[in-house]
């Protein structure tokens, strides 16, 4: 078995497996905008802003509902009715 300084807590292998995978599926969008870039140069500039746009939008929602989590005293999301 191997011992890591980095994995002293169970829940710290979920976490770092869980952002290799975050970290893949940005190289593999990043991937499809590339080969659409080459295929399509002209169409890249809308696709690119619509991918960054649903980034951001996704990004604030989330900020959203972690703020108002903190701000209700909880520790974790709520479902949501």
């Amino acid at each position: 078995m191997l011992c890591l300084k980095a994995l002293d807590e169970p829940l710290d292998g979920i976490i770092y497996a869980s952002f290799i995978g975050l970290g893949y599926a940005a190289a593999s969008l990043h991937g499809i905008y590339d080969f659409l870039v080459l295929r399509h140069p002209v169409a890249a500039l809308p696709i690119a802003a619509a991918m960054i746009g649903a980034i951001w939008l996704w990004r604030l929602r989330l900020m959203h509902r972690m703020h108002e989590d903190a701000t209700r005293g909880t520790d974790g999301p709520q479902p949501r009715s």
